[in-house]
């Protein structure tokens, strides 16, 4: 895991991400995303207040984008309601931090 960011974001490896099919959907992802995801990653997530989940644009958000997204995934693209790849990781990155923040305790 990288850090990146003005928060030293934690961004998973590329390779990680690239070695799976693209997800279908938004559920998909935050379920993929939850596996691979360390804890101390997704403490980081969560515990951040909704208005700063654009400081993972470049980290986790490029993660997403380069494995997922720019290689022209339409279901996922059309499920986040968006149209463009950077603002779709930005609604994976909200559902996953909805997700880890109403999930329990992250050990």
């Amino acid at each position: 895991m990288m850090m990146t960011g003005r928060f030293c974001e934690p961004m998973p490896d590329f390779d990680t991400l690239k070695k799976t099919d693209p997800p279908g959907s938004v559920a998909e992802a935050i379920a993929r995303l939850m596996d691979i995801l360390d804890e101390g990653t997704k403490r980081a997530i969560a515990g951040q207040e909704e208005t700063d989940l654009i400081d993972f644009h470049f980290g986790l958000g490029q993660a997403i984008r380069n494995a997922w997204l720019w290689k022209g995934n339409s279901p996922l693209l059309s499920d986040c309601g968006v149209s463009h790849p950077d603002d779709a990781s930005l609604v994976i990155i909200r559902g996953l931090w909805t997700a880890l923040r109403t999930s329990g305790p992250i050990r």
